[in-house]
C-alpha cells in the first residue's frame, strides 16, 4: 500500500531531521518545513495527503497551521505532535484541529501506523468512486 506524501513542519532542525530520516526509513515520501509560513506556501503549491506539524513553531502554533490546513485542503490530514500534555490539547481536538495527536516522544512507528490507515481509507475511498 502506497503511504502518503507528508509535510513535516518542526522549528528545531535537529528533530526535523531525525524524524524525515526515520519516517523515510519506513517508506514514507517526506517533504520538510521549518515554520508555518514556509509550510503555508508549500501546502498552497502542492497537494499533501498529510501534515505532521509540531505545536509550538515560533511565531505561529501547529494549531494555528493546521487550522488554515483545514480551510484549504479540508481533506489533508492534520496531525499534532507536542511535549505538552494530551490534556492540553483537548480543546483543539474538540474543534476538530487536527485528525491525530502524539506526544513526544513518540515512536515513529505510531505515527507510520496512522498515515497508513489514512492511505487505506483513501484507497478505499478511490476505488468507491471508480465503483460508480
Amino acid at each position: 500500500m502506497e503511504l502518503p506524501l507528508v509535510l513535516l513542519v518542526e522549528d528545531d532542525e535537529v528533530v526535523r531531521r531525525a524524524l524525515t530520516r526515520a519516517l523515510r526509513a519506513e517508506g514514507v515520501e517526506v517533504h520538510e518545513a521549518g515554520s508555518a509560513q514556509e509550510a503555508m506556501v508549500r501546502v498552497q503549491a502542492d497537494p499533501y495527503d498529510a501534515v505532521v506539524a509540531d505545536y509550538h513553531l515560533g511565531e505561529q502554533s501547529g494549531a494555528w497551521l493546521l487550522e488554515q490546513i483545514e480551510r484549504l485542503s479540508p481533506k489533508t490530514m492534520r496531525v499534532l505532535i507536542t511535549g505538552d500534555d494530551q490534556l492540553a490539547m483537548a480543546p483543539l481536538a474538540q474543534r476538530g484541529v487536527f485528525h491525530a495527536q502524539l506526544i513526544k516522544p513518540f515512536a515513529v512507528g505510531a505515527l507510520v501506523e496512522r498515515l497508513r490507515v489514512r492511505a487505506h481509507k483513501r484507497q478505499d475511498t478511490l476505488r468507491d468512486i471508480g465503483e460508480e
